[in-house]
């Protein structure tokens, strides 16, 4: 019997980057470390003490172009779930929209 392959995506010896964003003046800045550098855990200290907050999921990608992809993506579709509740009939209708248009940019 042969066995299935696993994408790409889902290789485990990926590396793996953090991003990280803070607001200052209506202005978002993002940037992100490298889990796998040497630096990684005294970097993100540093972050965090300058007001930086991890901003979604540990991303496994290939290298930086692919993370920063896949980052773009995640946050232009944001969690369907928020602590007010869950999502209305609006919020579902605009989710679709955005990936719909991202599937169509991506085509």
């Amino acid at each position: 019997m042969e066995q299935a392959q696993l994408p790409v995506s889902w290789d485990i010896q990926m590396p793996k980057y953090q991003f990280f964003k803070r607001s200052s003046d209506g202005q978002d800045e993002v940037c992100y470390l490298c889990t796998d550098h040497a630096r990684f855990l005294p970097d993100r200290e540093q972050l965090l003490a300058q007001g930086f907050e991890v901003a979604g999921y540990m991303i496994h990608a290939p290298d930086e172009a692919v993370a920063i992809e896949r980052f773009n993506a995640e946050m232009a579709c944001p969690l369907l779930e928020t602590p007010e509740g869950p999502a209305t009939s609006n919020e579902l209708k605009w989710y679709r929209e955005v990936v719909l248009k991202y599937i169509r940019d991506k085509v």
